[in-house]
């Protein structure tokens, strides 16, 4: 029998420290490297990783947290910028929720191990509902992957090639992963933050899984 765990890789994050700090491209599209590496290469709203999906980043979008159609002068400003899947983009519109860069989103909103998700506050439940986080449909499709995760921590299935390959499959980085210190925005607060981007500290190899991603 497989004992449950506590599922870091479902946990939201309790804290959020910004790494990169750019400025001064003309398009707000020209952030997309710099936020997949930012959030992890997955949803910041729903925890989808692009792992999961065959065309990876390009059903991910940049993401106005304070929507651009009210806040014109903000369109390009890395600060009110964040990665999210296709669907909560579009779910969230020019809605306003929870700042996931001022807001941790994990004192709001819990991934249970039947793959649910809970708002633990009255604003959580908001978001829960806005960006429709508790759809059977998605909450199936994380079960599947709770259980991939459940498989490789038992130490007789962990050891079989099949759950291995699954588990680095869906919860490793993405194949191609960006070169953020090749990239040279117009402008960078700290220069050497581009040292910690995922493509540098794993020399441009394929890394292997990280947990609280």
């Amino acid at each position: 029998m497989i004992r449950p765990i506590k599922l870091m890789i479902f946990d939201y994050p309790s804290t959020f420290i910004a790494k990169y700090s750019p400025w001064g491209y003309i398009r707000y599209s020209s952030y997309k490297d710099w936020l997949r590496d930012e959030f992890g290469f997955r949803c910041v709203y729903c925890l989808t990783r692009e792992m999961w999906c065959p065309t990876g980043h390009r059903v991910f979008a940049v993401e106005h947290i304070r929507p651009k159609v009210n806040n014109k002068k903000r369109i390009n400003v890395y600060e009110n910028l964040t990665y999210s899947c296709h669907l909560c983009n579009s779910l969230k519109g020019t809605k306003v929720t929870l700042n996931p860069r001022i807001d941790p989103l994990g004192d709001h909103l819990k991934v249970n191990l039947d793959g649910t998700i809970n708002g633990i506050t009255s604003q959580g439940k908001k978001m829960v509902l806005l960006l429709g986080l508790d759809d059977p449909e998605r909450n199936a499709l994380r079960k599947k992957y709770i259980d991939i995760y459940n498989a490789f921590q038992d130490p007789v299935l962990n050891t079989h090639h099949l759950i291995i390959n699954l588990y680095h499959g869906v919860f490793g980085y993405p194949v191609l992963t960006p070169n953020l210190k090749a990239k040279n925005p117009p402008g960078l607060k700290n220069k050497k933050s581009v040292n910690r981007c995922c493509y540098q500290r794993h020399h441009g190899k394929l890394p292997r899984p990280v947990y609280l991603m």
